[in-house]
């Protein structure tokens, strides 16, 4: 695959025009191609302004994979703003709803209850909702008491799957995060690579960290988001593209979907833990809980940050490839399995029209 192919850009096109996009909210802009419909409630992708690699991914997975079994997305919503509007503009109702969970569903946060109020408002006038890739960390029972309208709900990891398990009856499902099913992730890293690389955070304190670090160490320092470029404390740092992770022979990272890109290509790779607990999560079902860094590594001198770096790099050996390997053959399995099932809930009959 050459560098135009792998680039950012060519990897976001063909959703980031697929809709006609307003604040918080896309309408299809061709006609359905499909005998069925979905709406998709938290395009990512288009949440971050299609500036993140790995929430492009996330979307892409998702309308490929219902495109492909008949079911076109005729339209997406963020937030409630975005809701108005679509209820305005749809024609019909749908055949299914898409929660995309990703990393919202925590903390009750206000955007996460407006997605969940939508689900439960199609659910009403007897539309199927699905809930798929989905996080689930520090939410109430406010929160819960939504999680009975979803014919199905898959989360991303085991420790989402214990907590969730708290507020509801309904099977929960373990499928990894879609974007392991994205193979433009997965090309083999190729050329003279830099040693080490460092990736920032979420999270403002530990992207400082990280970035001192990266100077400690003549490392490159990366952003994974363009919309911290003016949040970084330095005002610098080369921004994540889809090749990046070719830069260099090994990565220390504080964000998720660059670890899983690191995976994904076979790249050695140490993880900061996160503040929810998505990359714990991860890590633990992917038997790889030995490559994060703790808040006791982020507290550490320099000199004994770079100790600890040395020495859980030197344990990627076969023994932890083979894990990952597994875990990402599972995941694709998985994947395939959880769109088959979304799918066939456009099967059920709507007990209620508009």
């Amino acid at each position: 695959m050459d560098e135009e192919a792998r680039s950012t850009r060519d990897f976001a096109l063909p959703i980031e025009t697929a809709f006609l996009h307003g604040r918080g909210f896309g309408i299809a802009q061709t006609s359905l191609l499909g005998p069925k419909t979905a709406v998709l409630l938290n395009n990512t992708a288009a949440h971050h302004n299609y500036g993140h690699f790995g929430t492009i991914a996330v979307s892409t997975v998702i309308f490929s994979e219902l495109q492909k079994r008949g079911i076109s997305t005729i339209a997406y919503a963020n937030n409630l703003r975005g809701v108005a509007v679509l209820c305005d503009h749809l024609p019909a109702l749908p055949d299914l709803v898409v929660l995309n969970g990703e990393g919202t569903l925590h903390d009750n946060h206000e955007r996460a209850i407006g997605l969940m109020l939508t689900a439960a408002h199609f659910n009403r006038l007897g539309v199927p909702c699905a809930l798929i890739n989905s996080i689930w960390d520090r939410n109430t029972a406010l929160m819960g008491s939504y999680l009975e309208i979803f014919q199905y709900i898959a989360v991303r990891d085991s420790l989402s799957k214990l907590s969730m398990s708290k507020f509801t009856s309904r099977s929960i499902n373990v499928v990894p995060d879609i974007s392991l099913a994205n193979t433009v992730l997965a090309y083999p890293p190729e050329g003279v690579a830099l040693p080490i690389g460092v990736v920032d955070s979420s999270d403002d304190k530990d992207s400082k960290t990280l970035r001192v670090f990266s100077e400690f160490l003549n490392a490159p320092f990366y952003l994974m988001d363009g919309a911290r470029r003016g949040r970084d404390p330095f005002g610098t740092g080369e921004m994540v593209q889809v090749n990046t992770i070719a830069d260099c022979s090994a990565w220390i990272t504080g964000r998720y979907h660059f670890a899983l890109a690191a995976l994904a290509a076979n790249r050695p790779f140490l993880a900061v833990r996160t503040r929810v607990s998505k990359m714990q999560g991860m890590m633990q079902d992917a038997g790889l809980s030995e490559f994060l860094l703790n808040d006791e590594w982020l507290a550490s001198a320099l000199d004994n940050k770079r100790r600890a770096v040395q020495d859980k790099l030197a344990f990627w050996n076969e023994s932890a490839f083979q894990r990952s390997e597994e875990y990402k053959s599972n995941a694709r399995d998985s994947i395939t399995a959880a769109f088959d099932t979304v799918a066939d809930l456009t099967t059920v009959k709507k007990a209620v029209r508009r």
